[in-house]
C-alpha cells in the first residue's frame, strides 16, 4: 500500500523556545526515523512529499478575519496568544505550512495518487474559529477538511482525535454540522486542559449526535483506548459511511508524557491505527 510522508524542513521552526513543552526538535528528528533501515526494510512504499503553506484565502475558510489579522501582527512582532502559546516572528507561517500539509495530504489520497498520506507534525487541534491556545494558532485539521469540500466536493469526512486532549477547537467549529463526524478519545476533561470533551457534548442543532466524546480516566492505558475504538468508533464510522478518514494520531497519551496521565505505549499506539486501517 502506497504511502506519502508529508515533511518539509521547516517544520522545526514550529518551536515556543527551550523552556516550553513543545519545541522544533522533535520535527528535526523524523526524517532520520523514517530513513532507518529498519523501517525501510519493512516500509519500502515510502514516499517523502514536501508541502506548500496554505495561503490566506484558504486558512480563511475556517477562521474570521479578525483572529488572523491578530496573527499576523503576533506574526511579526512578536507575543501571547494564550499564557500557554508564544508566539515568535515567524511561527504563524509555519502554522500555515502545516496546514498547507494537511491539505497535500488530503489531495493525494482524494485523488488515488496514494492510499495513505501522513503528516510529520501538525494536528493544532485546540485552534477555533477566532480563538487559539494549547500550542495552536490555526486549525490545519479544520482547514483541510473545508478545503476538500470546497474544492473537491466531498459531503462526508470522518475526524478521529486521539489526542490525550480534547480537540475542542476542531469541535467548536463543526459543533452545528451533521457532514463531518467528530470522534474524540481523550483524558476525562475534570483532569486535563482545555476542561471540554465530556459525553454529553455531542453537538447542536443539525450537528447534534455527530460529534462523539469518549473520555478515559487518568491511568487508563492501551486497554481502555483500544476497546472504546473497537466497539464505539468503529461501527459509528461504519455507519455514517465517509468519503474519507482523518486521524489525528496524538501521543501525548504516553506513560512517559509530563502533561497527561493516560499511560499509554508506543504498542498501543500502533494498535490504535492498526484497528483504525484494517476497517
Amino acid at each position: 500500500m502506497k504511502t506519502a510522508i508529508i515533511y518539509h524542513s521547516d517544520f522545526k521552526h514550529y518551536d515556543f523556545g527551550e523552556n516550553h513543552p513543545l519545541h522544533g526538535n522533535r520535527y528535526a528528528a523524523l526524517p532520520g526515523i523514517f530513513a532507518s533501515q529498519s523501517i525501510r526494510g519493512h516500509k519500502p512504499d515510502l514516499t517523502f512529499v514536501t508541502p506548500n503553506a496554505a495561503s490566506r484565502e484558504v486558512v480563511n475558510l475556517v477562521h474570521g478575519e479578525d483572529y488572523l489579522e491578530l496573527l499576523d501582527s503576533l506574526n511579526e512582532r512578536g507575543g501571547f496568544l494564550s499564557m500557554d502559546t508564544p508566539i515568535h516572528p515567524g511561527i504563524y507561517d509555519i502554522a500555515k505550512l502545516f496546514s498547507g500539509a494537511g491539505i497535500l495530504a488530503g489531495r493525494l489520497v482524494v485523488e488515488n495518487i496514494f492510499q495513505k498520506a501522513i503528516v510529520l507534525g501538525g494536528g493544532a487541534h485546540h485552534a477555533g474559529f477566532d480563538f487559539g491556545g494549547g500550542f495552536c494558532l490555526i486549525n490545519d485539521i479544520a482547514i483541510t477538511v473545508e478545503y476538500l469540500r470546497q474544492f473537491y466536493g466531498l459531503k462526508k469526512i470522518a475526524i478521529i482525535d486521539l489526542d490525550a486532549h480534547c480537540g475542542n477547537g476542531t469541535q467548536d467549529i463543526f459543533y452545528e454540522d451533521s457532514d463531518i463526524l467528530c470522534i474524540d478519545i481523550h483524558e476525562d476533561p475534570l483532569y486535563l486542559f482545555p476542561g471540554t470533551g465530556f459525553e454529553a457534548q455531542v453537538g447542536l442543532r443539525g450537528g447534534k449526535g455527530y460529534t462523539v466524546n469518549i473520555p478515559l480516566p487518568p491511568g487508563s492505558g492501551d486497554d481502555n483506548s483500544l476497546y472504546f475504538i473497537d466497539e464505539i468508533c468503529i461501527p459509528i464510522i461504519t455507519e455514517f459511511m465517509p468519503q474519507l478518514i482523518i486521524v489525528f494520531g496524538g501521543i501525548d497519551g504516553h506513560f512517559a508524557d509530563p502533561l497527561s496521565h493516560l499511560n499509554m505505549t508506543l504498542n498501543g499506539f500502533f494498535k490504535q491505527m492498526h484497528i483504525i486501517v484494517k476497517s
